[in-house]
């Protein structure tokens, strides 16, 4: 798995200014509105669209705090990691609803 600092090509002990500038000169050589041909757009595209998420993330405070967090528990424990914002909610036990199509009260 590829960091976002390895997406924007910094160190994580950059600074926002230092991220800024790497996310400026990488959008300006992949951003799919300068592409010459339709291969090199669609490439350009995933490219353009995996900085953009990069610089969201890393640009933010909170969110750069908490990807470094996750990011270290993952390389430490491996992908079998489930983040609690990205877990399926679970059915509780108990009371399912009424599952009968025929209408009782006829």
């Amino acid at each position: 798995m590829k960091s976002h600092y390895d997406t924007l090509g910094v160190s994580p002990n950059s600074t926002k200014e230092e991220i800024k500038k790497a996310f400026r000169e990488l959008s300006l050589r992949y951003h799919p509105d300068l592409a010459k041909s339709k291969q090199t757009k669609t490439s350009n595209t995933e490219k353009f669209k995996q900085i953009s998420e990069a610089h969201t993330i890393l640009s933010d405070n909170a969110s750069r705090k908490r990807y470094d967090f996750e990011y270290k528990e993952w390389k430490t424990f491996g992908r079998h990691i489930i983040h609690p914002h990205r877990r399926r909610q679970q059915q509780q036990p108990g009371f399912g609803g009424f599952r009968s199509n025929s209408n009782s009260f006829s």
